[in-house]
């Protein structure tokens, strides 16, 4: 539950972040390729812990 809560407030920090530092045109990037990023980062996130585990 406590990495559920911190990893939800992560996204929203760093989604406030973004759109801090780069203004509306992240926003629109961001709203037209969250499915695709999402999935490319959980690939990612599942790989490296696979590669860690056979690497190591």
């Amino acid at each position: 539950m406590v990495a559920s809560v911190v990893s939800r407030g992560a996204r929203f920090f760093l989604l406030a972040v973004l759109l801090w530092y780069f203004g509306p045109p992240i926003r629109r990037f961001v709203e037209k390729y969250l499915p695709q990023l999402a999935a490319l980062f959980f690939i990612l996130l599942f790989g490296g812990f696979i590669a860690v585990r056979y690497l190591f």
